[in-house]
């Protein structure tokens, strides 16, 4: 009967720990800088407002994309690494 509460509490710490890595992780993918926010300006210059929405919903994307792939592959390199 005793093991039970134990159990229970390294049960909410693994969860609370994974839940908080990947809400970093997730924070990390999507952060927007403020280069990232003039780049994206200078490249919508003279469009209407849909072409201005499509090109910074791709470029925005398009940098997600690459900062997992770095993230994935740093990943990789620790775990070969052990």
């Amino acid at each position: 009967m005793k093991r039970y509460p134990i159990l229970i509490l390294a049960a909410v710490v693994l969860l609370f720990v994974s839940t908080e890595s990947w809400a970093g992780l997730n924070q990390e993918i999507n952060r927007q800088t403020p280069f990232n926010n003039f780049t994206d300006s200078l490249a919508t210059l003279g469009k209407t407002p849909k072409q201005k929405t499509a090109i910074k919903n791709k470029r925005r994307l398009a940098r997600s994309q690459a900062r997992l792939k770095n993230i994935r592959e740093a990943h990789l390199k620790r775990a070969t690494q052990r």
